[in-house]
């Protein structure tokens, strides 16, 4: 019998041989790497990170300490009773009660205004008005009378408006410590300037009549005091006595008993 010879492609493959298309994947194919050999060398850690985020927690803290230290107990205590205006678990609740009062400030009154200038005008218009005969002007007038000498007062005037226009001035005299009456004068001006007297008194000095004469202040009557006596010393000396005369020898002797002078109530003669 005649063998039968494979083919060669058949051939080729039972023994070992690498075909042509096999081949070329085989040529360009990498070299496995060889085992490591000695100490393993681990990659190094990333600290760039980690200091970043460090660093911005730090920064946080801060930030929240200084806002914690800003706030107000009150608001704290509010933000801790989840700010509904209740006192939280573990405080003590406040009694209004015991609550001080609070403190009353007294409102003090506003300082009283001074005069408008339509005020001041007024007053100036009327001291400034001239008087017939020489008199000089109503304020010169008025301060001659009253106010020449010390201690008799002082002079107030004050001037309000009369709604149609004028101003009604009054000049008052306020005794001083010397005494006396005071005075009271009201002139009303018109717009055009033109003054009249309000009073007697102002309508007479107007028309010329001399001021009434100041009443003098009474002088208090001096009390007569009588002289006073001269006390007597509490201790006297003692007066000389005078001396008496002393007897002489004569008026020293004793009687006899024949003299006739001689007598005794006491002594019984007929014994």
């Amino acid at each position: 019998a005649t063998a039968q010879v494979p083919p060669p492609a058949t051939m080729a493959r039972s023994m070992g041989a690498v075909l042509p298309d096999e081949a070329v994947p085989a040529r360009f194919a990498k070299p496995e790497p060889a085992p490591p050999t000695g100490e393993i060398k681990r990659p190094g850690r990333n600290n760039k990170a980690f200091l970043i985020g460090g660093g911005a927690l730090v920064i946080l803290l801060i930030i929240v300490g200084v806002i914690f230290m800003r706030q107000p107990k009150e608001d704290l205590r509010q933000m801790a009773a989840l700010d509904d205006g209740k006192a939280p678990i573990g405080l003590p609740t406040e009694d209004p009660a015991l609550a001080p009062p609070p403190v009353v400030t007294p409102q003090v009154a506003p300082p009283p205004s001074g005069p408008s200038p339509e005020q001041v005008a007024a007053i100036e218009a009327v001291k400034d008005f001239p008087l017939d005969g020489e008199r000089g002007t109503v304020g010169n007038w008025l301060q001659y009378s009253y106010t020449a000498s010390p201690g008799a007062g002082t002079e107030e005037w004050n001037a309000s408006s009369t709604g149609d226009g004028g101003m009604l001035v009054e000049y008052r005299l306020v005794p001083g410590a010397a005494g006396g009456n005071g005075a009271l004068y009201l002139f009303e001006i018109d717009p055009n300037g033109l003054v009249m007297g309000k009073n007697i008194e102002a309508r007479q000095m107007l028309a010329g009549s001399p001021p009434p004469e100041a009443p003098k202040a009474k002088k208090k009557p001096v009390k007569k005091t009588a002289p006073k006596r001269a006390r007597r010393p509490v201790y006297e000396e003692p007066k000389e006595v005078p001396l008496l005369p002393l007897p002489d020898a004569g008026e020293l002797r004793p009687p006899a008993e024949d003299d006739g002078t001689f007598g005794s109530d006491t002594i019984n003669s007929g014994l």
